[in-house]
């Protein structure tokens, strides 16, 4: 993935679901945060304590303050 990110021209947000209460096994934060490190200006966004199947009410919060921003 490294030198992908030149190519990108939008805001960006990765995000990650944190099903444990350890925010994930260790390679899921570093995956993420290897995704938004290799495209400019990115941000990480964490689900606590969902799965793949995010509650749109938990997902909601996490979109909009990144289309605010």
């Amino acid at each position: 993935m490294r030198g992908t990110g030149c190519c990108v021209k939008s805001s960006a947000l990765v995000r990650a679901h944190c099903s444990s209460e350890e925010s994930g096994p260790d390679f899921f934060r570093d995956g993420v945060a290897a995704a938004a490190a290799a495209v400019p200006g990115a941000r990480v966004g964490l689900v606590e304590g969902e799965d793949h199947g995010v509650d749109q009410e938990v997902l909601a919060p996490v979109l909009a303050g990144f289309f605010r921003a």
